[in-house]
């Protein structure tokens, strides 16, 4: 059985084919699903999809990029949607200083607010982090005690040790079969089998061999394959790892 960490199913383009892109997604043994929210319109969408699905789990949050000068009262009109039984995380939230929409500093106060919100609601958090490492985990590093998510980790064994020092888990993506993703794989030979989470980001970051085209859950197989290779795991052994860990966080 395979868990897809992180993956989107309340994008548009899997809203009319939602049943039938979960079903195939069984058949290819994902058998369960964590759809994250990264604004106050998705957020309230994965609650319709979690009350249409047994098996998908759901988070509530604003990701950096959706961060602007109203980000205070969207703030506020998330957080209103959260209820324990129907809210398992807060995310995706954190750091983007690629696209930089926003200041650092509204970034730094807006993720602060979100982590405070899941250590009182004591809820799971799940972390995007671009061209930020170092302001992510000086911001985290007063969180440790809370269940932290690395989302689609793509840096290298330094980096990745700094967060596992702050008993983090690392989640990975489909980039980690791409050709050049060398520091992101030898990041994964050092995360401890119990530290790792894999995901799709569905429909983004499409694993080879079918980059480049709309990405599904049903391909966590093939980042699934690649880690186990990593870890020299067969395939079932790390299956099993990262079903436990996953259910470490959320059961």
């Amino acid at each position: 059985m395979l868990i897809d960490s992180h993956c989107h199913l309340n994008q548009n383009i899997f809203k009319e084919n939602l049943k039938n892109i979960i079903n195939e997604a069984e058949n290819d043994n994902v058998k369960k699903f964590l759809s994250i929210g990264v604004d106050y319109e998705t957020s309230l969408e994965n609650l319709q999809i979690k009350k249409q699905f047994k098996n998908v789990l759901i988070s509530i949050g604003l990701h950096p990029n959706y961060v602007d000068d109203n980000y205070a009262n969207n703030l506020k009109n998330i957080f209103k949607l959260f209820s324990p039984e129907s809210v398992n995380a807060i995310g995706e939230i954190g750091l983007d200083y690629y696209r930089n929409i926003s200041s650092k500093k509204m970034q730094i106060d807006c993720l602060e607010k979100q982590l405070n919100f899941a250590t009182e609601k004591k809820k799971p958090i799940v972390i995007h982090t671009r061209n930020s490492f170092d302001d992510t985990y000086d911001v985290l590093k007063n969180y440790k005690d809370n269940k932290i998510i690395i989302h689609c980790f793509t840096g290298n064994q330094k980096i990745v040790k700094k967060f596992l020092d702050l008993n983090c888990y690392i989640s990975f993506s489909g980039i980690i079969t791409f050709k050049n993703s060398h520091d992101i794989c030898e990041a994964a030979t050092f995360v401890p089998l119990n530290k790792i989470l894999i995901e799709t980001d569905s429909p983004y970051l499409s694993p080879d061999p079918i980059r480049g085209k709309v990405n599904y859950p049903k391909n966590l197989k093939y980042i699934a394959a690649k880690l186990s290779h990593l870890k020299n795991l067969k395939l079932d052994e790390l299956e099993k790892v990262t079903t436990k860990n996953f259910n470490d966080i959320f059961c």
